[in-house]
């Protein structure tokens, strides 16, 4: 065979499945490469793709594309092989007329079918992460239960959701502990008193249970006594239902950040994309209502153990806090849904961050405007969120990226991207492009002399342009036009004229595009056949989201 077929895929993706079934399913010889367990080639993925999302496959140095590509082109070959049952089969056509085609001469084939492979470096790393993430989980099993009686153990995060139904609605802030203990004898079969007591004791060391009111800092368990179950105690700091510290053992475990955020996008993906319809819309009263989402409130808590301190690197720390923010701002639209949410959103929904070293709150203002942004000042109070003496202002950027704008999640789609550390830079260019090409968000026109920016640019111009200046966005914006053919030409030659005949560009911002003009940019769109590239087509099987290639 003239050359190989590289499928790059992610945990989890229902595309990718489906690529690597069909490949299988008609014999198509494949390396399979998990750009999760080896985030190097993420990056190259990117720049050989200009995507940023999986599958994408890969014949010799010629890019296919994800699975909308692949599976055209895959039924293409399988009606040509059913029209004579002596012609070439499906894989014999592949490699006819790509792997050879595409493949010679055989110096440059030999160059690209090395182009993925995994070197020895690559694959010890990911075994040694694995190894680490599995002991971890291992030590955190080992710890996560309590001793109900001699015969029974059940995990926090169980006896948690259970106290939590059975105690009665009335007293859903807190209770007594005369009806704790009344609850535990009925549902636990306690034989006296004494040992509901004894048991009670044993919720309060673990943090299942606090005491309230002015003996709240009393560590003994009484029947006279207030008590607030922890997933009530803190309803707007996020992953707070359950804790991990010193009474539960793994106080002094740290846990990689990445790593474990990573896995909670999933968690969070794999939700949101049951509740997503075939037009994109998330109903959040069912994502809340998936049981799936009871198991990732408690897997958020391990956000307490992250070890953020010792991220140092700029790019590690820009990809953990942008993923953060877009999982707490879909964790809150999930628990308290749109309706209820209030514009107060993002300095009142928090989440702890920390590990051994400390711990640290953090709203979704905090990550956006005090690490993110770098400390800069908020656009409504005109005060950085950071003072000289906050320790969190150790985690913030210390130069503004103006893509993060492009980065942060909207609650009104259905796409949650993961960052990865390793292709952190060529993932946010893609966002960037990809949020301003869309004929929705930036409408240029080259026959009024016109650009009309999102309000947002407007807010952050001074994180686009050095100088403040609205119009120099007009020259900001140009690089992230690149593969939008059309529009680089009418603003390049707006410019032009600006520059030669004084016919200033008028600049303009707004919130949403008026009707009359998504209409006119469509029109304008699809005469020059540009309507569908570069667009993000939201796919409900995905777990993450696709962009499929024009």
């Amino acid at each position: 065979m003239g050359g190989v077929v590289t499928v790059l895929v992610s945990h989890e993706c229902a595309d990718s499945k489906c690529v690597l079934n069909l490949f299988q399913k008609h014999e198509i010889l494949f390396q399979k490469i998990n750009v999760d367990t080896y985030p190097s080639k993420m990056t190259l993925m990117i720049k050989r793709a200009n995507c940023r999302t999986t599958p994408q496959v890969f014949f010799n140095q010629m890019h296919i594309g994800g699975a909308k590509a692949v599976t055209w082109l895959l039924m293409k070959y399988i009606q040509e092989a059913q029209i004579n049952p002596m012609d070439p089969t499906v894989y014999e056509l592949i490699s006819r007329d790509v792997l050879i085609e595409f493949g010679s001469p055989v110096e440059e084939s030999h160059v690209d079918s090395q182009m993925f492979e995994l070197t020895g470096e690559e694959q010890s790393d990911a075994i040694i992460r694995s190894d680490q993430d599995e002991m971890v989980r291992k030590d955190m099993s080992k710890f996560d239960c309590v001793q109900v009686t001699k015969e029974v153990k059940e995990s926090i995060g169980k006896v948690s959701r259970d106290l939590l139904g059975w105690l009665t609605p009335a007293h859903i802030d807190y209770c007594s502990g005369s009806e704790v203990i009344d609850t535990l004898m009925t549902h636990y079969n306690f034989q006296s008193s004494d040992l509901a007591v004894a048991f009670g004791q044993e919720l309060l060391r673990l943090g299942i249970i606090h005491r309230i009111g002015k003996d709240r800092k009393s560590n003994l368990f009484l029947a006279k006594g207030r008590y607030r179950l922890q997933s009530l105690r803190s309803p707007n700091t996020l992953n707070s239902f359950r804790t991990w510290n010193k009474r539960t053992g793994l106080d002094d475990l740290s846990l990689d950040p990445i790593l474990t955020v990573s896995r909670l996008l999933r968690q969070m993906a794999e939700i949101i994309s049951s509740a997503t319809n075939d037009a994109g819309i998330v109903d959040y009263y069912a994502a809340q209502k998936n049981p799936k989402f009871r198991d990732f409130e408690e897997a958020v808590c391990e956000l307490q153990l992250v070890n953020i301190k010792d991220i140092d690197d700029e790019n590690t720390k820009k990809t953990f806090f942008i993923n953060a923010y877009n999982l707490m701002e879909k964790h809150a639209f999930v628990k308290f849904c749109p309706k209820k949410v209030k514009k107060g959103i993002f300095d009142k929904v928090k989440y702890v961050l920390g590990g051994a070293d400390g711990r640290f709150i953090f709203s979704m203002d905090d990550i956006y405007h005090g690490i993110l942004r770098g400390n800069s000042e908020h656009p409504k109070s005109y005060m950085k969120l950071f003072s000289k003496s906050d320790p969190r202002i150790h985690f913030s950027l210390q130069n503004i990226d103006e893509r993060v704008h492009f980065a942060l999640n909207s609650a009104k789609h259905s796409i949650l991207y993961e960052y990865h550390k390793d292709a952190v830079n060529e993932e946010l260019r893609i966002a960037a492009e990809l949020y301003c090409n869309s004929n929705k968000i930036l409408f240029i026109s080259g026959k009024k002399n016109k650009v009309i920016f999102p309000k947002f640019m407007k807010i952050f111009v001074s994180d686009f342009v050095a100088n403040g200046d609205t119009h120099s966005l007009l020259e900001s914006v140009r690089k992230y036009l690149r593969t939008d053919a059309f529009n680089l030409r009418q603003l390049n030659s707006m410019l032009e004229r600006e520059k030669t005949n004084d016919e200033v560009v008028t600049v303009l911002f707004k919130s949403n595009l008026s009707s009359p003009q998504k209409n006119m940019l469509r029109s304008i769109m699809s005469s020059v056949g540009l309507l569908n590239c570069n667009t993000i087509s939201i796919t409900k099987d995905h777990s993450i989201g696709t962009e499929e290639e024009g």
